[in-house]
């Protein structure tokens, strides 16, 4: 242990916590198989790490947008505080070649599929069941304050 020196209480690593979560991708329209769902997080803090890896069967329908969900810690609930993710579709996304990315809302602990058109300058788009294919690997990393 570090013996702290006259000032640094605000310093000291008091909140550390390692872990997995299960993340559930929803609003597909349909009942997604999983084939796995990978999540393992870091929180250091107010700050949280996550990553996630899942591979699903589904047929998708409907016109909503897709999120993650069942992650392990909510953002901080303060205006404007959206924090991207990075999503890296593996396999089964029509995506037209657009960056897909998502976002955790203020307060939330799911995070929304959009993509970025470049068509439109690369303005958001959401990301829909229509998007998906009948078999998807997608994996997402993403760091926020809580």
């Amino acid at each position: 242990a570090v013996t702290p020196t006259a000032g640094m209480t605000g310093q000291l690593l008091d909140d550390y916590e390692e872990g997995t979560w299960t993340p559930t991708l929803t609003n597909t329209g349909g009942s997604p198989s999983y084939t796995w769902q990978h999540g393992k997080y870091v929180k250091v803090g107010r700050h949280v790490w996550l990553v996630m890896n899942m591979k699903f069967t589904v047929t998708p329908s409907g016109v909503g947008q897709v999120y993650i969900s069942g992650l392990p810690f909510a953002n901080v609930n303060t205006a404007a505080n959206y924090w991207p993710a990075t999503i890296y579709p593996y396999q089964g996304c029509d995506y037209d070649g657009d960056q897909i990315f998502g976002q955790i809302p203020d307060g939330g602990t799911i995070v929304y599929i959009s993509d970025a058109e470049p068509g439109t300058g690369g303005n958001k788009d959401t990301f829909k069941a229509s998007n998906l294919g009948t078999t998807v690997e997608m994996e997402m990393s993403i760091n926020y304050p809580t």
